[in-house]
Formats: structure tokens, sequence, C-alpha cells
């Protein structure tokens, strides 16, 4: 078991966190996200090529089967549970598409809801964050677990008795990534689905990790080297991470068509690498049960939290996304994410903290054990006690889009409402709500929340890439409301951004 590993997926897995969570006070750096996932699909591939590298027989259809139904039957339970968990709240609740009786509602229900019990959303080029949203993962994942057999076996018998082959095949497979989100950012095209989601467009991240599992797989296990060694590789692993603080900062990028994967496979490529090998003085450090044991943690934790936080936010402040601010009852999403998760993965874990006593024989649990679980206690404790002083007053901004829509609402990245008060007129950032990531449906209501006492209100509309055309700038805008107040569309002031692209709407409450 490589410790050091487990620590950086639990990391990774808390930066996804933050970002659904949209708490930017606690982790600036949101946007490494993007870098988290991309480290995942790495990870993953990596650990598939250190098993069996050496193993150059042709794999049979009825192995295949076994392969993938080995992986699907690890996350299927939780993905499905969660999923109806989702489509209880979907549009109102499961039950209200049936009661209603619409049968475009229905039919959209159920189309929605077949897609992602296949795990098949990710090969649609929209509303692939339905219901669960991080299920796109499992989707895009299970195409690449499904090519690993015979992806492993033409590598291994490529590399046998030259290992050196597969350090090359790593860097064509970087290569082959740099090409392709490269063409993709030039032809215009939706780069979040054509880089980020579409399951073809992670192989070769994923066929990376594999060369490296199969380069490094016969020296993870050693343990050798003196003093010299340790300080070498100390010194490595210290590189590494600031390498990746780099990537963090984006200060190694590529451009913005790289920003999903390809600015960050060489730093993953060499995080793994170095810290697999666990020789440094860093590696001793994280060489503990409580990084195995958030590792394990990593992956029940991943498929929870977003519905976790989707509800927890509901329920505190009438919410249907977490507002991004530091309203949001952060440490009780994450304690209750953890507690669900040890409940999903409950027997690894005690399995980890049971030692066996030298005089008895009898296995009992560890002093790290009643640790992690006072750790857990606090957490929880502090969330709860964050709760009552930052339960404020909000009102809502509902907005409805013309279904006879000539703006390119295709090519709309998000939504967002900005307001003002008496004490502080000026619009920042800072104070901001999210309507809506992604693609707009004409005709569909969108709705975020600002304070009570609010005097300006400011709708942005950023888009994409920037249209060349004029009439394709500005959204049509059918109702809006604000609170319980209907105000009519007319009274939005349209003012330019200093680039005169993105559409910008005032309204004066």
């Amino acid at each position: 078991m490589i410790y050091t590993l487990q620590f950086f997926r639990f990391v990774a897995f808390f930066s996804i966190f933050t970002l659904h969570a949209k708490c930017y006070g606690w982790f600036k750096y949101h946007g490494t996200a993007a870098m988290a996932v991309s480290f995942f699909f790495v990870l993953s591939g990596f650990l598939s090529g250190l098993k069996n590298a050496d193993k150059c027989e042709r794999p049979s259809m009825k192995e295949w089967r076994g392969y993938v139904w080995k992986k699907i039957c690890k996350f299927y339970p939780l993905h499905f549970t969660l999923l109806l968990v989702s489509a209880l709240y979907f549009k109102g609740g499961m039950f209200a598409v049936f009661i209603n009786g619409d049968p475009n509602a229905f039919r959209d229900f159920a189309g929605l809801f077949l897609k992602n019990a296949l795990l098949v959303q990710s090969w649609f080029g929209s509303r692939y964050f339905m219901f669960n949203g991080v299920s796109w993962f499992l989707s895009t994942i299970l195409f690449l677990y499904a090519c690993t057999p015979w992806l492993k076996w033409g590598l291994s018998r490529a590399c046998r008795g030259r290992r050196w082959l597969a350090f090359a095949f790593a860097v064509s497979f970087f290569a082959l990534n740099f090409i392709h989100c490269f063409l993709v950012g030039k032809s215009g095209a939706d780069l979040e689905f054509w880089t980020y989601i579409f399951p073809p467009s992670r192989l070769p991240e994923y066929a990376a990790g594999l060369s490296l599992g199969i380069l490094l797989s016969d020296r993870v296990s050693e343990r050798t080297g003196g003093p010299a060694s340790l300080c070498i590789m100390s010194i490595l692993e210290i590189g590494v991470l600031c390498l990746v603080v780099l990537g963090v900062l984006d200060q190694w990028s590529f451009g913005i068509w790289g920003r999903k994967s390809t600015n960050y496979i060489v730093q993953e490529l060499a995080l793994i690498g170095v810290f697999a090998l666990q020789r440094g003085i860093v590696s001793r450090i994280l060489m503990n049960r409580l990084s195995l044991v958030l590792g394990i943690l990593t992956a029940p934790a991943f498929l929870i939290h977003q519905v976790l936080i989707n509800r927890v936010s509901k329920v505190f402040y009438g919410l249907a996304v977490a507002d991004g601010q530091k309203y949001v009852p952060f440490f009780l999403c994450l304690a209750l994410t953890l507690a669900f998760s040890f409940l999903v993965s409950r027997k690894k874990i005690m399995a980890v903290f049971r030692d066996v006593d030298p005089s008895t024989g009898e296995r009992r649990l560890a002093p790290a054990a009643y640790l992690a679980g006072a750790l857990g206690c606090g957490i929880l404790a502090a969330g709860l006690a964050l709760l009552s002083p930052f339960r404020k007053d909000w009102e809502s901004v509902r907005i409805r889009l013309s279904e006879n829509q000539e703006w390119d609402s295709t090519n709309c990245a998000c939504i967002k409402v900005y307001y003002a008060s008496p004490d502080e007129p000026k619009f920042e950032t800072k104070r901001q709500s999210v309507l809506l990531n992604g693609v707009p449906a004409p005709g569909e209501w969108y709705t975020g929340f600002v304070p009570v006492g609010t005097t300006r209100i400011r709708l942005d509309f950023r888009q994409k890439t920037k249209s060349s055309e004029k009439d394709l700038r500005y959204p049509r805008i059918e109702e809006i409301r604000v609170g319980n107040r209907k105000r009519d569309p007319s009274e939005l002031k349209r003012l330019l951004n200093k680039n005169d692209v993105d559409p910008m709407f005032v309204l004066e409450l």
C-alpha cells in the first residue's frame, strides 16, 4: 500500500469539495479542482499499471468482463443509492414529476435518469451534471477501465525487456493530450465537454499513468538506500511539491485550452512517480495509518459530498446549491461527508485501526482510532457551532429567459448575480451568487440569492468564446422576480463590460 499517494488522494478530494461548497475563503485557489480530477485519472492509470506489469498474455473476453464487473461492483451500489436520493429533488421532486402528469417533464426525467443509471451521461454534450453531478466521473472512468486490459497488454508486451520504453510511451501520451486540447481550443468547440467530460479525451492521461506504473512496477516495493539516497529523494520530493504549487498558482500554463488537463499532467506524473517510491523525508512523514484512512475515505466521500452540500445548504439557507460565500456551513458539510463515508468504508478502516495484542493475540482498536474519532467529532462540533451566528435573511432573485432566444445560449459559461447595499455600494467579486454554471435552457427559471436590504443587483452572462455577432451577445429576459416582487424586465439597465462582449444588466431595487 502506497501511503503517500493515499494522502494526496484526499488532498485532491478536498480541493474538489471546496469548489463545490464554493467556500473560496477557506481555499483560495479553488481552480485546482480541474487539477485534482486530472490527478485521479493519472493515479488510477498508475495503480492499474503497477499490478502484474510483466503479464504479457492477451486478455480473454472472460477476463475482460470479470475485470470490468469487479470495478463496477466497487462503486455502483453507492452511485445508484445517491442517484435515487438526487432524483427525489429533481425539478421539485421525483414525485412531483409523476403527480403533475406532464409528459414532457416525465420524458425529460426518465431520459436523464436512465443515462445516469447506465453511466453513459458523459457521452452526451449537455446536462451531464444532472442528479449527482460528480457521477460523470464514473461514466468517464468506466470507459477507461474497459480499455485497461487491452491497453495494458499492448504496453506490457511492447515494454517487455525494455522497461525504458514505458517512459517514452508516457511522454507520447502527454503529447497526444497536448495536441488534442490544442486543436479543440483552436476550433472554438466546447472545451469543458471535449477536453474534460468526453471519455476518450481522458484516455491519454490515464494511459500516461499506466505507462508510469509499468515503468516503476519493480521499484515501488524496494526500500534500499542509505543517507545519501534519503537526502536526494527528499530534495526531489520537495522539488516536485514546488512544481505542483506552481501549477496551483497557474504559473505553469500552456493556455486556456490546457486548463482541464494538459497544464497538470507533467506535475502529476512527477508527483506520483517520486512519492510512490516512498524514500524521502516527506514520504516518511506521510507514511502513517491516518494517511491510509483518508485515502480509503476519498472514494465514497467524492460521490457523497455534492448531494450533502446541496441538501444542507437547502435546509439552512433555502438555496438550491451552496451560495459561494463564508456563510456556507463548510465544516458541517465536511464532517457529514466524512461521517457517511466512514459508514460506507467502516470495514476497511477498522481493519487498518485494529492492532493485535502481543500477549493475548486479541485484536483491539489502536490509539490512532480514538484520535481520528475525536478529530471527527471536533469537526462536526465546529460545523454545528458555525450554523447559528451565520444564518442571515436572504431573498431570491429569479430570472427566466425567453423561449424565443436569439442569443447564443450554448455559448454561455455561467450566469452570476452581484449585489450592492447602502453600506457597500460597489459591486465586488466576493459578493456574488451563481444562478447557473453551463448552458441555460430558455424558458427555465434560474435562482440566486442576495441578502435582505440589497439596493442594486447586477446580472452577468459570461460566455465561453467571444461572439463576433452583436445580435448574439444579449439574452432576452422574459421575467424577473426579486423575493415575492415581480419586476418588469424593461427596468433592467443594460450596460457594457470593458470588452463590450459579455452582457451585463443592472436593476435598482
